[in-house]
């Protein structure tokens, strides 16, 4: 989906994006920007619908699983 999104994306100054990642992050300073957030949500949630849930092996896919490490700035 990012990949998919990324021309318009990428004019959003709310917006970090990484060449090869499939992951967003969203600088949240106003109201704008959580409408921004939550139709990234509502697109990925759309994205992950049309997944199969079973990839053969019996376990269950999980497109979700990456670790993240979030730095904080006060």
């Amino acid at each position: 989906m990012i990949a998919k999104l990324r021309p318009a994306l990428k004019r959003s100054t709310a917006l970090r994006l990484r060449a090869g990642c499939g992951w967003v992050t969203v600088r949240l300073d106003t109201g704008a920007d959580i409408d921004l957030l939550v139709t990234l949500v509502s697109a990925a949630l759309q994205a992950v619908a049309g997944l199969p849930e079973d990839d053969g092996t019996g376990a269950v896919s999980d497109p979700c699983t990456r670790q993240r490490t979030y730095a904080y700035s006060r």
